[in-house]
């Protein structure tokens, strides 16, 4: 069984798919694999996106600041819906970065003592 890399909700896809095209840009250009970066999981942790690759030790400088700027970015941004505007995070039972209208409808309806505090 195969299972998913893509871990988190689409949101965020706007963030994770120019690492994913960078890694797999350089993935192509090298022939060995041992060479080769990879990905192993994105998903949510902690409110924010986490890229796991493969083979961290074969990073270039320029993609390991691109997965620390997603995570970064990530911070802001709505993971169901993409929203950059009333975005918050929840404060109880998990983390969770979204805007208000995605708070009430995919988490309140759920956990109805879930708590959302707006970022400055």
């Amino acid at each position: 069984m195969k299972e998913k890399i893509v871990k988190c909700e689409k949101g965020w896809k706007t963030i994770y798919q120019p690492v994913i095209e960078e890694i797999y840009k350089h993935d192509c250009s090298k022939t060995n694999v041992e060479d080769k970066i990879g990905v192993e999981e994105i998903c949510e942790k902690y409110g924010m996106i986490a890229i796991k690759p493969i083979n961290p030790f074969n990073l270039t400088d320029e993609i390991s600041m691109m997965i620390t700027n997603a995570g970064r970015d990530s911070l802001t941004v709505c993971e169901y819906c993409g929203s950059r505007e009333n975005v918050g995070v929840t404060m109880n039972y998990r983390y969770k970065t979204c805007c208000k209208h995605c708070w009430e409808e995919k988490i309140l309806k759920y956990e109805p003592k879930s708590v959302w505090k707006q970022k400055l």
